[in-house]
């Protein structure tokens, strides 16, 4: 039995154009799926009107979670590096703020720098292998 016109079946008509989205649904989710199976919750990206304190926050509850995966011997360094992707962006993204939003204000620029030489450190010795 052939069954026409349902949902494309049996259409000579159609066929694939052979364009495939990398940014799109699919792999959105499968990321997110993936990050919440490594018990990392779903990144979510700094907003464009998000302050420089709120950054910087967010960058210390990252390094306190880093801290956190680091002490448990569960985790493997496999599953913690999700985090220090997140880290790593969200470091690079707290200093080009400060830079655009911050100006002269020089005790605010002292507090980002603090907090980004801190999770330069966590990060440099995890890529170095001190955490293995």
């Amino acid at each position: 039995m052939v069954i026409n016109g349902i949902g494309g079946i049996n259409d000579p008509g159609r066929s694939f154009s052979g364009k495939i989205s990398r940014n799109g649904g699919f792999s959105r989710v499968l990321d997110e799926k993936m990050t919440e199976a490594a018990g990392i919750p779903p990144e979510r990206p700094f907003a464009a009107g998000m302050g420089v304190l709120e950054k910087g926050d967010r960058v210390l509850d990252l390094l306190d979670e880093f801290a956190r995966d680091l002490a448990d011997p569960e985790k493997s360094v496999k599953d913690i590096r999700p985090l220090v992707d997140r880290l790593e962006r969200d470091v690079v993204s707290l200093e080009a703020g400060a830079r655009e939003r911050a100006g002269e204000n020089r005790e605010l620029m002292g507090l980002v720098d603090e907090v980004a030489v801190t999770a330069k450190v966590a990060l440099l010795k995890f890529h170095r292998g001190d955490y293995v």
